[in-house]
C-alpha cells in the first residue's frame, strides 16, 4: 500500500494525514481590507485605516473603496456619487465613452484615444478636425499656366503654346514645318512666316500675282515667275513704262514752243496761232475784242479798233467824257456825261436854243 492504512480525525486546529500541521485560517484572505492574523483554532483581522468590521468589510468614508474607477468620489453621508474624468461615464465611471460617435473628423477617420480622439485626415485635408484642404497650388507649381484645386490633387491649365503636367514646356510650333515657302519664326504660344519673295499668306503657300497692282503704268503687265516685265506703249519707256518719250524732239508745233507731259505733250502757241499743233493762223478780229463800241479792222497779223463816236482806248473801253475841262456847252449852261456822248441843260433865262448854242430872245 502507498498509504497508510488507517484515517486520523483531527482536531479544530490541525489537519493533514497525520494531524501534524496547524490549519491557516488566513488561507482563503477573510479580512477585505486589512491584515488577517492567525490565532489558535481561529483568525482575526487588522483593519486598514477607515475600515471596521469583523472581516475589515466596512468603510467609515465610502469612498475609501475608491468606487469610481474613473473619477473622483464624492461622498454624502453613508453613500457617495461618481464624477467621470472626460471620456468616461457609467455609475463608477467604467464605461469608456465613444469621442468618436459625433464623427468629429470632416475629411478624416476618428480614432478613439484614451478619453479623446485623434483624426486620421483623408489625402489632401488637414487640421485638427481634418476640416482645411491643402492648396496644392500654394506653391506655384503650374510655371506657364494656371493651377487648379483639386480634391487631394491638382491640374495644370498651360497658356496657350506651353504643354507638360507642370506647363514647363514649350510646344515647337514650327516642328510641322508650317510655312511652305517661307521660314518659321517660333513666338510664345505660336509662330509666323517670312515668306520668300513672291509668296504670301499666313503660311506662304500664295503666289503673289505680281501683275495685280498694275505697275505698268502705260503698258502691258507680263507675270514672270514671282515678279514681271512690262510691255511699253509707243510713248513711254522706262521699267513700269512711266518714262514719256521725248515727243518734242520732232518740234511738233509749227508756230509755238513744246511742252512735253506725262503722256504727250501740249503747244505753247504765238500770236494768231492755235490748234493742238499751232497751226491754225487765228482770225484776230473772231474774238470781238473792240467790245461794242468800236469796230475791229484786221492789219496784217494784228489788228486795230475804229472807236465810236465818244469812246477811245486801244479796244474802245473808255467812254470820253465831253465835258471835261473844254465843255462843249453855252457858257453858264450845265453839261452832263453820258454814255457815249453829253447833255447840255436848258439855255439861260432869256436865251433860247439847245443848250449848246443859245441866242437871246431879243436880238433880231
Amino acid at each position: 500500500m502507498d498509504g497508510p492504512d488507517f484515517i486520523c480525525t483531527c482536531d479544530p486546529t490541525w489537519t493533514g494525514t497525520y494531524c501534524d500541521s496547524r490549519v491557516d485560517w488566513c488561507l482563503s484572505s477573510p479580512c477585505k481590507y486589512g491584515k488577517c492574523v492567525n490565532y489558535a483554532g481561529s483568525h482575526g483581522c487588522m483593519c486598514d485605516s477607515g475600515f471596521t468590521g469583523k472581516l475589515c468589510e466596512n468603510a467609515q468614508d465610502p469612498c475609501a473603496l475608491h468606487p469610481c474607477v474613473n473619477g473622483d468620489c464624492i461622498s454624502s453621508n453613508d453613500t457617495f456619487r461618481c464624477v467621470c474624468s472626460e471620456g468616461y461615464t457609467g455609475d463608477r465611471c467604467e464605461t469608456v465613452v465613444d469621442m468618436c460617435i459625433s464623427a468629429p473628423c470632416h475629411n478624416g477617420t476618428c480614432i478613439n484615444y484614451g478619453s479623446s480622439y485623434i483624426c486620421d485626415c483623408f489625402n489632401s485635408y488637414t487640421g485638427h478636425l481634418c476640416e482645411t484642404l491643402i492648396d496644392a497650388c500654394h506653391s506655384n507649381p503650374c510655371n506657364d499656366g494656371t493651377c487648379i484645386q483639386q480634391t487631394g490633387s491638382f491640374y495644370c491649365e498651360c497658356l496657350a503654346g506651353y504643354t507638360g503636367q507642370s506647363c514647363d514646356t514649350m510646344i515647337d510650333a514650327c516642328q510641322s514645318n508650317p510655312c511652305n515657302d517661307g521660314t518659321c519664326i517660333q513666338q510664345t504660344g505660336s509662330f509666323y512666316c517670312e515668306c520668300l519673295t513672291g509668296y504670301t499668306g499666313q503660311s506662304c503657300d500664295t503666289m503673289i500675282d505680281a501683275c495685280q497692282s498694275n505697275p505698268c503704268v502705260h503698258g502691258t503687265c507680263i507675270p514672270d515667275g514671282s515678279s514681271f516685265r512690262c510691255s511699253c506703249d509707243a510713248k513711254h519707256v522706262g521699267e513700269k513704262c512711266n518714262i514719256v518719250v521725248n515727243v518734242c524732239l520732232s518740234n511738233p508745233c509749227a508756230h509755238g514752243i513744246c511742252i512735253p507731259d506725262a503722256s504727250s505733250y501740249s503747244c505753247m502757241c504765238e500770236f494768231m496761232y492755235s490748234g493742238k499743233n499751232c497751226d491754225i493762223i487765228v482770225d484776230p478780229c473772231s474774238a470781238n475784242p473792240c467790245g461794242n463800241h468800236g469796230m475791229c479792222v484786221p492789219r496784217d497779223s494784228t489788228y486795230y479798233c475804229a472807236c465810236d463816236v465818244g469812246f477811245t482806248g486801244d479796244r474802245c473801253e473808255a467812254d470820253i467824257d465831253e465835258c471835261g475841262a473844254s465843255t462843249p456847252c453855252f457858257p453858264g449852261v450845265l453839261c452832263s456825261n453820258v454814255l457815249g456822248g453829253f447833255r447840255c441843260a436848258e439855255c439861260p433865262f432869256g436865251f433860247m436854243g439847245n443848250g449848246t448854242h443859245c441866242s437871246s430872245k431879243y436880238d433880231n
